[in-house]
């Protein structure tokens, strides 16, 4: 009779075990989203930061350019 050694079949049983326990597999999900999410920030920031300083310097010369002061002795404008 050929028949595995008790390590071998001890060392199957948990390779088994292994490949069908699927705790743990949420925290894997978890940080491979997490690392997309910051990979896509991180690439993503600097355009969105440019755009809305355009915005705001675009919206700061508009308002600059329609307010006009008040004359001397004027009471209310």
């Amino acid at each position: 009779m050929n028949r595995p050694s008790t390590t071998a079949r001890s060392i199957a049983t948990m390779l088994r075990s292994l490949a069908f326990d699927d705790g743990g597999q949420d925290l894997i999900e978890y940080a491979l989203l997490s690392g997309a999410v910051g990979a896509a920030g991180a690439l993503l920031i600097p355009s969105i930061v440019t755009g809305m300083q355009s915005a705001y310097v675009n919206w700061q010369t508009n308002v600059r350019s329609v307010w006009q002061p008040c004359g001397p002795g004027a009471s209310p404008c």
